[in-house]
C-alpha cells in the first residue's frame, strides 16, 4: 500500500568542517557530537535516507523506490535513469574545500554516476559569513594549479558575503566553497562526485593530507569569469501565506512555501514532491493523511492528484522534476 506522504530518517554525514547546529536547531539524528551533512532525501548508495513512517518504515528509500515505490515517481521522475536529485543541509563549522563538480558527460564516463548541478538556500549565517562562486577574472589552467599549488587560490575566486533567505544556483563546472558559519539545504542532482582544488592544508582523522583532485578538477572546471551572485527572488502572496519560485533547471524545481495559518502546496501525477521544513511547525495534510512537522523534517510525498495542506506558522522548501 503506498502512503500519501512519507517521514523521512535521513543519512548523516562527519567531516573535518562540520558543526553541531544540524543536531541542535534542526535535530538530525547523527549519532554524534557533529554532523557535516543530513541527506535528508536521498536514493544514493554512499548514504541512502530510509522511511520513517507508513507500513514500509524502516526500508532504505534506495530500496523501495526501485520497488514498491517506483510507482510514486511520476511521469517526470520514470524519465530518469536513476532516482534524480539528493537533497541536504549542511552546517559548515568551518569552510568547506574549493572544489567543483563535472557535468553529465564527464560524470557518466569517468564516475559512472550523474553530474552535479547544485542549488543553495542559506538557511543560517553568521556575521561576515561569506562563500567563493566562480572566479573573478579568467583564467588559465596553469595559473589555478600553481595557486592550488601555493596557497593562494582564493585571491582569485569571486567572494560574495550571504544572508538568510539567499540562493545560489551552482552549475557544474564552477569552483565554489562554502564558507564557515553558514547552514544552508542543498538542492542537487543525485551525485556523490566532488573534486578538491584546495583545502586549506588540513588533514583528516588519521592525520593524512585531504585528497585534492587537480587534474580532473582542471578539466571539468569553467575558467571564465560569469555572472555570480544570489538569484534575484520574486516571492508572491498566496492564500495563508506566501509563494517563492526558488530555482529551476532541467534536473528539478524548487519552490518555498511560507505558511502564515493554512495554505496549500499543489500536487500533480508529473512528479514526486521532497518537502523539507526549514522553519518553524505545523501539520501537512495530504489526501487525508495528516503528519506534524517541524524545523528539520523531510517528507517524500508520492506523485498524485490534490495538494498538501499547511497548517501552522512555519517554512517549506518544496522539490520537485
Amino acid at each position: 500500500m503506498i502512503e500519501a506522504i512519507y517521514k523521512m530518517k535521513p543519512s548523516c554525514h562527519q567531516a573535518v568542517w562540520g558543526g553541531t547546529k544540524l543536531l541542535t536547531e534542526y535535530r538530525q539524528p547523527a549519532g554524534a557530537s557533529t554532523c557535516a551533512e543530513s541527506w535528508v532525501l536521498s536514493a544514493h548508495e554512499n548514504g541512502s535516507a530510509t522511511l520513517a513512517s507508513g507500513k514500509a518504515a524502516g526500508e532504505r528509500f534506495s530500496d523501495w523506490i526501485v520497488g514498491d515505490g517506483a510507482c510514486t515517481l511520476g511521469t517526470h521522475g520514470k524519465t530518469f535513469e536513476r532516482f534524480p536529485v539528493l537533497i541536504k543541509l549542511i552546517d559548515a563549522a568551518a569552510p568547506l574545500s574549493v572544489q567543483v563538480h563535472p557535468d553529465d558527460a564527464f560524470a557518466w564516463a569517468h564516475e559512472h554516476e550523474y553530474g552535479k548541478t547544485e542549488m543553495w538556500l542559506i538557511l543560517q549565517s553568521e556575521p561576515g559569513a561569506f562563500l567563493y562562486f566562480g572566479v573573478e577574472r579568467d583564467l588559465s589552467p596553469e595559473e589555478v594549479r600553481q595557486r592550488a599549488e601555493d596557497g593562494t587560490l582564493e585571491d582569485v575566486l569571486h567572494k560574495e558575503a550571504v544572508h538568510p533567505g539567499d540562493v545560489f544556483f551552482i552549475k557544474a563546472g564552477t569552483i565554489h566553497a562554502i564558507g564557515a558559519g553558514i547552514t544552508l539545504c542543498e538542492i542537487q542532482q543525485n551525485s556523490n562526485t566532488t573534486y578538491r582544488l584546495y583545502d586549506y592544508h588540513r588533514r583528516d582523522q588519521n592525520g593524512q593530507l585531504r585528497e585534492l583532485h587537480l587534474d580532473k578538477a582542471l578539466r571539468v572546471s569553467c575558467l571564465q569569469k560569469g555572472e555570480a551572485g544570489p538569484s534575484s527572488l520574486q516571492p508572491e502572496n498566496i492564500p495563508g501565506g506566501r509563494y517563492t519560485l526558488l530555482g529551476q533547471c532541467r534536473y528539478f524545481i524548487s519552490e518555498r512555501y511560507d505558511c502564515e495559518t493554512a495554505c496549500d502546496i499543489p500536487l500533480g501525477e508529473d512528479s514526486f514532491r521532497s518537502l523539507v521544513v526549514i522553519r518553524g511547525k505545523g501539520m501537512l495534510t495530504v489526501n487525508g493523511q495528516s503528519i506534524q512537522a517541524r524545523q528539520g523534517d523531510s517528507f517524500y510525498v508520492p506523485a498524485q492528484k490534490g495538494c498538501c495542506r499547511m497548517e501552522g506558522a512555519f517554512s517549506v522548501c518544496v522539490t520537485r522534476v
